[in-house]
């Protein structure tokens, strides 16, 4: 079952602060769009409407970038309307960009600028597993590997392959810490200790990782989204998965390991 507006309202949940500023038969539409108001199903141009207003609005403070990967899966409410919104930005300093598998699929796609992105080359897609799987791989496996991931660079890295970390930084989990020079004593008696921060670490998205590095290194919401061109709405939002999922309560726990 299709959900409408369920990706447009994951796309404007860091700008709906701004919504009442709209005009009121856009904030209405917007408001009964998104679930926050009783109504019959809104007008799909005032949506539309609303939502281009709501980015150029946030881009009065710094420039907006709108990034939608698997476009595909979106419902369609969303689609018509993020493609509406897109074609209508003339001199506001937002920029759209959409990942989409195949944009022949859905006429909604049609007319925006296109750049094909083709799979990786051979040796580039060996050159990653190498990277990433760690030992030795058979060279018949992984040239097999090669040919049926076809170059995607996801089916590629393996499952349980770790993300490069940004340099500097760890995470520091709440809860049992064991000290780094005690590993290698209780490695020889055999006991297994699980590097927590490794795995908070890898359930980072890659701009969660980079916002939780900025944090660490003392930059306050409004410094990491100058840095980042994000608003500190977003970067606030941010900041909750990010203490949720490494089960911290403090900024003081994400500073760099050789800040201690």
């Amino acid at each position: 079952m299709e959900l409408a507006y369920a990706g447009l309202h994951q796309l404007c949940a860091p700008l709906l602060d701004l919504r009442d500023r709209r005009p009121p038969l856009q904030s209405e539409a917007l408001a009964v769009a998104f679930g926050d108001r009783a109504g019959s199903p809104p007008d799909r141009f005032l949506v539309g409407m609303a939502v281009l207003n709501l980015l150029a609005e946030a881009a009065e403070e710094q420039p907006v970038l709108c990034v939608i990967d698997d476009g595909q899966w979106l419902d369609q409410a969303s689609v018509q309307t993020l493609t509406f919104a897109s074609r209508r930005l003339v001199a506001e300093r937002v920029g759209v960009f959409f990942a989409v598998r195949d944009p022949e699929s859905t006429p909604a796609w049609r007319g925006p600028a296109e750049l094909p992105v083709a799979g990786l080359a051979d040796e580039d897609a060996r050159a990653l597993l190498d990277a990433t799987v760690p030992g030795r791989l058979d060279e018949r496996v992984r040239d097999r590997i090669v040919s049926e991931t076809r170059g995607n660079p996801l089916a590629c890295r393996p499952p349980g392959a770790r993300r490069p970390r940004p340099p500097g930084w760890s995470a520091r989990p709440a809860g049992r810490r064991v000290a780094v020079g005690s590993r290698p004593q209780l490695a020889a008696t055999g006991e297994v200790t699980a590097d927590r921060a490794t795995r908070a670490h890898d359930s980072l998205t890659p701009q969660e990782a980079n916002i939780a590095g900025l944090a660490g290194s003392g930059l306050t919401n409004a410094g990491i989204g100058a840095r980042l061109f994000l608003s500190p709405h977003t970067v606030e939002w941010h900041m909750r998965k990010i203490f949720t999922k490494l089960a911290i309560t403090s900024r003081r726990q994400l500073r760099p390991a050789d800040g201690t």
